[in-house]
């Protein structure tokens, strides 16, 4: 009889571990998934802090040059060189510093819907030129910054992505924009 007793005891108490490893699990996974949710809330801040104090930066057409001083080109009230080492810069730093593991800053060249999108009769091409927008923006960025650059991504839209409400072939749309991907 206390063989039995002890069997009966030994297999209560293998249930009760199985519980015990079975809860311990549930319990982990759950915190997983409430860190992965703090951690995807907090992006969502830094990303939308980073969208309001961000706007496009200007490019003449068919050209890749910053319009550094140049008066006819201006982000938010400055003119590109201020607007990307007063606002630029210091926010690019701040979202660095707070961006989840993984997480880059995109850079991304358009251009206007004026020119082919791939090199054609001796022109580079939108996609091209696009690209070396985008370069030259975290060229000036690295520059002037103590940013790495593995912290970046370029992309080239060419002109398959206007601005809402603008003429594709508009001036307005020869920029590059930033956002955390």
């Amino acid at each position: 009889m206390k063989k039995i007793w002890f069997l009966v005891l030994v297999a209560m108490a293998g249930v009760v571990f199985a519980q015990v490893n079975v809860n311990t699990e549930a319990l982990k996974q759950q915190a997983a998934q409430a860190a992965g949710n703090a951690e995807q809330q907090a992006y969502q801040k830094v990303r939308e802090e980073f969208k309001k104090r961000i706007a496009d930066i200007p490019f003449a057409y068919n050209s890749a040059e910053l319009p550094l001083k140049d008066p006819k080109y201006t982000v938010m009230g400055y003119d590109v060189d201020t607007f990307m080492k007063q606002v630029l810069i210091p926010a690019l730093s701040q979202a660095i510093n707070a961006l989840p593991t993984g997480r880059k800053v995109v850079i991304e060249g358009h251009a206007n819907a004026v020119g082919p999108e791939d090199p054609q009769d001796g022109k580079q091409g939108n996609i091209a030129l696009s690209k070396a927008r985008a370069e030259a923006v975290l060229a000036y960025i690295l520059k002037n910054s103590q940013l790495d650059k593995s912290k970046f991504v370029i992309r080239a839209a060419g002109s398959s992505k206007p601005l809402a409400g603008v003429d594709p072939t508009s001036l307005k749309n020869c920029r590059v924009s930033l956002d955390i991907e």
